[in-house]
């Protein structure tokens, strides 16, 4: 007698279920080719800043780009900002499972994005604007948008009581937070293309009401929720919400103060257009709980990583020094951006009359910029679980330069700010030089790095769960 075929739902194909090892090599390849052009751009641009124009002669841009790029400086910004997305899309299509549709559809397009925007954005800049370059932007511009739409649709979480993960209401957490983040970098580029209608950099002809504080808006909002979808990310690669005991509430609150942080920041700082500098306080309460959230989740996978290596010392994970390198960012960001932001908005009437207000505004960006970059990078080699002696030198240079250059940071702006007699601009310049090389090791060590690495570790994960579930059962 025969039995019927059940019928059921089509199985989905996942990312990590389905793909070719070909087709992970190739994602792989666009963050290393993504990368490389950030680095062009930073490089370019720093022939713009002192100490390099005009005072060594080996690099002195003539003065026609000098006054092409000061009045086009957004150009610049989304030049450096498209391959940086770009790399932030790849890394979450990488650590995440999403249906393999929307997987190949979301590389398409932020790949196109990025080709089409970055170099367009740059020509503009040096050549001045053109139609059909313009026309060309906004096309790749555009793509990347519906990258994040196709990501919104790929990450939403299917109700499963069952996971072993953290959840919320039956949905995973992580993937949740992850979720909001997405949503809210869209709604921001949303509002930077309505402000760009308002200006001159874009080809407007006319302002907009709000158009500076819109744009305002745009960056700060950006710039956060991307810091808090790192520490979802962060979070599956390490695979922290499955931790027990005390490491797994500390990721538990980290995770629920981002998702709450997440909207609350966004919506307060949208705020200040019709209320001004009376919603910027909320900016500073939800920023910081963002904030404090990640500080949980770095001490929660220290401990646990500590664990794996044996040591009862909390500094044994600095024998690794990638990954040191990257969770202490979640703490040093608190140290060189945060508590200055706070003294800074503590005082904000007296510092906006400073000489050096501007540079406080310039310089905070940039560190929190440069410090989620590289938290990044050192997270997509954890991702591929790359070893060996290059990623040793790449993390100690990488961890060893932004620490100084950072630190340097603050003395500079806040104490002498001449960046051609000022004592601090050499240690700036050394942290960005290490910077530079750990950069360069690590886009090699990745290159050179394979998928076959990650068994050992694979084993070494399966054996703590299952002594935390032996453990589970004991009590």
């Amino acid at each position: 007698m025969s039995t019927r075929p059940v019928i059921g739902k089509p199985i989905v194909p996942k990312l990590n279920e389905g793909s070719t090892r070909s087709e992970r090599i190739s994602l792989k390849t666009l963050i290393i080719i993504a990368t490389s052009w950030d680095a062009f751009v930073v490089a370019f641009g720093m022939s713009y800043d002192p100490p390099f124009l005009n005072t060594t002669g080996l690099s002195s841009p003539p003065t026609q780009l000098m006054t092409a790029f000061y009045a086009n400086e957004a150009m610049f910004f989304h030049a450096l900002a498209i391959p940086f997305i770009a790399v932030l899309v790849y890394a979450t299509l990488r650590i995440c499972e999403v249906p393999r549709q929307i997987y190949l559809a979301t590389k398409f397009t932020m790949t196109t994005s990025f080709v089409l925007a970055s170099p367009s954005a740059l020509y503009i800049m040096l050549e001045g604007q053109n139609s059909t370059v313009f026309g060309v932007l906004w096309i790749g511009l555009a793509l990347g948008m519906l990258s994040a739409i196709l990501l919104i649709v790929g990450l939403w979480p299917k109700r499963n009581p069952n996971q072993e993960e953290m959840k919320l209401r039956g949905r995973n957490l992580s993937t949740l937070v992850l979720w909001a983040g997405v949503i809210g970098v869209l709604s921001a580029t949303i509002v930077g293309a309505y402000a760009s209608t308002g200006d001159s950099q874009w080809g407007a002809t006319t302002t907009i009401p709000d158009g500076a504080l819109l744009q305002a808006t745009h960056i700060h909002v950006v710039i956060a929720i991307i810091d808090a979808a790192l520490v979802a990310l962060i979070v599956k690669v390490f695979k922290a919400d499955k931790y027990k005991g005390i490491p797994g509430l500390f990721v538990k609150i980290g995770l629920y103060g981002t998702l709450f942080g997440i909207p609350a920041t966004t919506i307060a700082t949208y705020a200040t257009v019709p209320m001004g500098l009376e919603a910027h306080n909320g900016i500073e309460v939800f920023g910081a709980i963002l904030l404090q959230s990640a500080l949980f989740i770095m001490y929660a996978i220290m401990a646990e990583e500590r664990k794996l290596l044996g040591s009862r010392s909390p500094l044994a994970i600095m024998k690794n020094l990638m990954t040191f390198g990257m969770l202490f960012i979640l703490f040093w960001v608190n140290v060189v951006v945060t508590l200055p932001g706070i003294y800074v908005a503590l005082n904000l009437t007296a510092f906006n009359s400073l000489p050096n207000a501007q540079v406080f505004i310039t310089g905070h960006e940039h560190i929190l910029i440069t410090l989620t970059a590289l938290t990044l990078l050192m997270l997509i080699v954890r991702a591929y679980k790359v070893k060996g002696r290059l990623n040793h030198v790449a993390g100690f240079t990488l961890t060893a330069g932004y620490l100084l250059s950072t630190a340097a940071c603050i003395p500079f702006i806040f104490y002498n700010w001449n960046v051609y007699t000022s004592p601090y601009v050499p240690y700036i310049m050394a942290g960005i030089v290490l910077m530079i090389i750990g950069v360069v090791v690590t886009l090699v060590e990745l290159g050179l790095s394979k998928e076959d690495q990650a068994h050992e570790d694979e084993k070494v994960l399966a054996k703590r769960e299952l002594e935390n579930k032996i453990a589970i059962g004991v009590k």
